[in-house]
């Protein structure tokens, strides 16, 4: 109950998908291997049961890629009897559980969402309508355009796949697990995460970016390029003048 509703709408499932879309022709065309970031999942353990973990931190991203792999699992694209299993691990407990629907559940989402979830992930038709609905409706039109588009090219069709997207989905995602034990307060961890110290500038990603691809350059680089730059500049110039 201390979670807030599913609350992600068509901007953050659109970037999620742009985001797949690049790494699914990057792994195509370019580096199978390559990978995109989540960020971070932070995880508790639930006090004094053993349900397993409680979500502090992550939940609005489980349930959409929840959602996700249920539309490509449900899309018309024959997918083939592996990658169907590694779909169903994924959002099912493998233990077969006789009774109420939740329990067999990864996820399982706050109380207002949890009926409309369960339902997509059971494929059962539902009446029952939320934000969650919505989600997996959003990511079923978009499948659904990548099987027009293939259908309709005249040509050999270059563009990415169903397949390339579960092959990303699946195998691209990679994110940081925190998981706070018995004496860890991990609210305050939540807090810690997203709450205090200076956001990062324009200028402090750029710096990011660059050193992270100079390799052994990056002493020599710092002290004969950056390092003036930053003696010159405040951030605030300094965003400018790459903006320039």
């Amino acid at each position: 109950l201390f979670q807030r509703h599913y609350q992600w709408s068509k901007p953050q499932w659109e970037d999620l998908w742009n985001d797949l879309a690049r790494l699914a022709m990057e792994r195509a065309d370019l580096d199978p291997a390559a990978t995109h970031f989540l960020g971070s999942l932070v995880l508790s353990e639930a006090p004094g049961t053993s349900r397993g973990l409680v979500v502090v931190d992550g939940q609005q991203r489980l349930i959409t890629l929840g959602m996700l792999l249920c539309a490509l699992r449900d899309c018309d694209v024959e997918l083939g009897a592996q990658l169907y299993r590694r779909i169903d691990n994924a959002i099912w407990l493998p233990e077969p559980t006789k009774g109420v629907l939740y329990k067999r559940l990864r996820v399982l989402p706050t109380q207002s969402d949890r009926e409309a979830y369960a339902r997509i992930v059971g494929q059962k038709d539902s009446e029952y309508r939320s934000p969650v609905t919505n989600s997996y409706d959003y990511f079923s039109r978009r499948i659904r355009d990548l099987i027009d588009d293939e259908a309709e090219a005249e040509e050999a069709y270059t563009g990415i796949s169903v397949r390339d997207i579960v092959s990303a989905t699946l195998n691209g995602l990679e994110c940081v697990l925190i998981t706070a034990g018995p004496d860890d307060n991990a609210h305050r961890i939540f807090q810690s995460l997203n709450n205090t110290g200076l956001p990062l500038t324009q200028a402090d990603l750029i710096r990011n970016y660059v050193f992270m691809r100079l390799d052994e350059k990056q002493d020599d680089f710092y002290e004969f390029t950056w390092k003036q730059l930053e003696g010159r500049f405040s951030p605030e110039e300094f965003t400018q003048l790459f903006w320039l």
